[in-house]
C-alpha cells in the first residue's frame, strides 16, 4: 500500500489519468467553537467528505486518534486537541491530457485550466489537482495559485513560482490592476436589457450575498448582513435554446455566478 509520503504513482488509462490509492492522514486542531462536542458528531457535520457510518467504522477500527491516542465513539474534544484521521484515498481520475502552458517566465506560469480538475488539493482530490499535476509536469517546480477557478470551470489560471511573486500578483488583483471575465453558457434566452445602455454595456446585478453552506457554495441574498456583490452580464449570442453570456465581476469578493443565474 502506498503512503502519502511516497511519490504518487500515475497510470494513463486512455483519456483518463489515475493515481494509485494511497494512505493519507487528515490532521486538524480543535477550534474554540468545536470544544465540548463529541468527535463523531463534529466529524460528521463539519467534514462531510465521509458519512457518519464511515466515521463510526474508522473510530471503531482505531483509524482516528485524539492527541496521539486512539479515539472512541464517546470521545469529547477540548480546545487545542489534535485530531488525526487516517484513510486510504482513492482519488477520482482526471483528463490525461497535459496541462496547456500559455505563458511562462521566471516568476509566473499561466495555464489554460481544463474543466474537471480542481485548482488545488481539496475534497477527494490531492495529487489529481492542478497545482500538483503542474509541479510534476514542470519537473518539480513548486507553484502557488494566484487565482482560483472551480473544478468544473475552464480558463486562464495564474500560478507564481515563488511566494514573493504570488504576493505581488495578489496585490495587483486587490488593487484592480487585473480584471477577470468569464464566458458562461446558460439554458434559455438571457435578457439583452431594457435600456440602450444595458443593451450596449450589459446588465448590472448588485445584490448582497451571504454564504450559508461553504461546502456546497450555497448563497442567498441577505440585504442586512450580506457582503457586496456586483457583476455585469452581457449576452453575446442566443441560439434558440441557450445563451452565451459575458460576465464581469466588479467586486473584490468572488461573485457566485451560479446563484445569480438561478434567480
Amino acid at each position: 500500500m502506498k503512503d502519502e509520503e511516497d511519490e504518487a504513482e500515475y497510470t494513463v488509462d486512455g483519456p483518463l489519468l489515475r493515481v494509485s490509492p494511497y494512505y493519507f492522514t487528515y490532521i486538524t486542531n480543535c477550534k474554540l467553537r468545536w470544544q465540548n462536542r463529541k468527535l463523531l458528531d463534529l466529524f460528521s457535520t463539519e467534514f462531510r467528505l465521509y458519512s457518519k457510518e464511515q466515521y463510526t467504522e474508522a473510530l471503531e477500527n482505531g483509524h482516528v486518534t485524539l492527541n496521539g491516542v486512539p479515539a472512541t465513539l464517546d470521545s469529547v474534544i477540548r480546545n487545542g486537541d489534535c485530531m488525526c484521521h487516517r484513510v486510504h484515498r482513492h482519488e477520482p481520475p482526471v483528463s490525461s491530457r497535459p496541462i496547456k502552458v500559455v505563458h511562462q517566465d521566471d516568476d509566473l506560469v499561466i495555464i489554460d485550466k481544463p474543466s474537471g480538475i480542481p485548482a488545488h488539493p481539496t475534497g477527494r482530490y490531492r495529487h489529481n489537482s492542478v497545482t500538483l499535476l503542474l509541479e510534476r509536469q514542470l519537473g518539480g517546480i513548486k507553484v502557488h495559485p494566484c487565482n482560483r477557478l472551480d473544478r468544473l470551470t475552464s480558463g486562464l489560471m495564474i500560478l507564481a513560482k515563488s511566494g514573493k511573486s504570488a504576493q505581488k500578483m495578489v496585490e495587483q488583483m486587490r488593487d484592480r490592476e487585473i480584471h477577470k471575465q468569464y464566458i458562461a453558457k446558460v439554458i434559455g434566452e438571457f435578457p439583452l436589457g431594457e435600456t440602450d445602455e444595458e443593451k450596449e454595456s450589459g446588465i448590472v446585478v448588485e445584490q448582497p450575498l451571504t454564504t450559508i453552506d461553504p461546502r456546497l457554495s450555497f448563497n442567498i441574498v441577505d440585504k442586512e448582513n450580506g457582503k457586496p456583490s456586483k457583476t455585469v452580464f452581457k449576452r453575446l449570442n442566443y441560439d434558440g435554446e441557450t445563451s452565451l453570456v459575458l460576465c464581469k465581476p466588479l467586486t473584490r469578493r468572488p461573485t457566485k455566478l451560479e446563484f445569480i443565474y438561478s434567480t
